[in-house]
């Protein structure tokens, strides 16, 4: 019998959990069998031949007992013609629905954005922080906070603020709903960041077909720097999260940045802690592009002197800095009542002007910085080109390298005192990526 290979359900390596199917065909199946590609993988075929086959699954690990099919590719294994009863169907294959999230431009989706402050604002340790209020009479210029509403479709922010992660100018802030109406929601800080940049684009990130999340700041959290070295410039344990996130899949808000799990650098330590290596960040580099956009006072910076026998980053390196970064509000962690998840890379074609970009992503993905800065956009869907496959999207990104006079305070004295620095802000559009949630069918 000669057999058709149709696809494959693996469960990847290095990312617990996350199985996808894959139709590529032309894979050669020692590449396919590698233990660093899937960690467990069942494969469908079906019968050439016969009247009305049935396609079935069979595991990857039938193909070992194959002769001379190491260096085939994966569908020229099945041309050969095999008596029957040689592969073993299996039932039970795992089968997961993907939820994706989505991405949206809170200015093209007709949000109203105004600067505001919420006044009863509660941080992580329970106080009204007096910097929250700003007596009047004030200027717009000194409100911390940004107000979103939606005054057409959207009129519980309850769900928003639950279900939805919002950036300012690319960098993650925490929401709060307003403790006077479920009508609008608050990004805090997000006045500051729009102060510091000099301009504000909003962009939203829908989880609501994850099933939302809960959203805790590090600031109210125990944070242990590294045990070998009492230093935050390495391998960071944060405790005391208030709830059981062994069966969620955990992001995190790092000054902004999203951060995803990613082998030893970040993961879920026990039920209630979780680890993160800063130095496998290039948390420096982060610092110094945050200073551009947002308020990074907390951090002591800004009364840095020259001084030529310092080493560049010594300064941003130190207890003293990483913990106020830790510490932002920008700083969350965000757990996710999922068990599965996983991230497709899309691969795209950049124009030279850095700022519009050709590809045949979904139009709901997400799209980064090389320096994990989220990237506001919107697409032509099809429009300037002539298929759903041939996109222009069009962003709202400046490269870096570019902005060197900025309104923060920090910036240009960081230059001036570590000009090595200079390099590290040459941020490029870096890669969309579409993340998905695992529901079992």
């Amino acid at each position: 019998m000669i057999y058709t290979y149709l696809q494959t359900r693996g469960l990847q390596y290095g990312v617990d959990g996350n199985w996808i199917t894959y139709k590529k065909s032309k894979q050669l199946v020692w590449e396919f069998m590698s233990p660093t590609f899937f960690k467990q993988a069942f494969i469908q075929i079906v019968a050439s031949q016969g009247t009305n086959p049935q396609p079935f699954w069979i595991t990857a690990a039938q193909l070992t007992g194959l002769p001379d099919v190491i260096n085939k590719m994966i569908y020229e294994v099945f041309f050969e013609d095999f008596p029957d009863g040689t592969f073993t169907p299996v039932n039970n294959v795992p089968n997961y629905q993907i939820d994706y999230v989505k991405y949206y431009d809170a200015q093209r989706m007709e949000y109203d954005i105004k600067l505001s402050q919420n006044t009863l604002f509660v941080d992580a340790t329970g106080q009204v922080p007096s910097t929250r209020h700003v007596p009047p009479p004030y200027l717009l210029a000194e409100l911390p906070d940004l107000e979103l509403t939606h005054p057409r479709w959207i009129t519980n922010m309850a769900r928003i603020d639950k279900t939805c992660l919002v950036a300012v100018n690319g960098f993650f802030h925490n929401t709060s709903l307003n403790p006077d109406s479920d009508l609008s929601i608050f990004a805090v800080d997000g006045g500051h960041t729009a102060n510091t940049s000099g301009f504000r684009r909003v962009s939203i990130l829908d989880f609501d077909a994850a099933g939302g999340f809960q959203k805790f700041p590090l600031s109210g959290l125990t944070i242990t720097p590294d045990p070998d070295t009492a230093a935050y410039y390495g391998q960071v344990t944060v405790s005391g999260v208030p709830i059981d996130m062994t069966n969620s899949i955990l992001a995190l808000s790092l000054g902004g940045y999203l951060i995803l799990p990613s082998g030893t650098s970040f993961y879920r330590d026990t039920a209630n802690s979780f680890k993160i290596n800063l130095q496998d960040f290039s948390i420096e580099k982060k610092i110094v592009l945050a200073s551009q956009y947002m308020d990074l006072s907390a951090l002591g910076l800004a009364s840095l002197v020259p001084d030529s026998v310092q080493q560049d980053y010594t300064i941003l390196q130190s207890n003293a800095v990483l913990e106020a970064f830790l510490k932002l509000s920008q700083s969350f962690l965000i757990v996710i009542p999922k068990p599965d998840t996983t991230v497709y890379a899309t691969p795209f074609r950049r124009y030279s002007d850095n700022r519009s970009i050709r590809t045949n992503f979904e139009p709901t993905a997400l799209l980064f910085s090389s320096l994990g800065r989220l990237v506001n956009y919107w697409n032509t869907d099809g429009r300037e080109g002539k298929d759903e496959f041939n996109r222009v999207v069009f962003t709202d990104f400046q490269n870096d390298q570019d902005q060197l006079v900025s309104t923060s305070p920090l910036y240009p004295q960081l230059l001036t005192a570590y000009p090595k620095l200079k390099p590290a802000v040459n941020d490029v559009i870096n890669q969309f990526f579409s993340l998905g949630y695992y529901t079992p069918n």
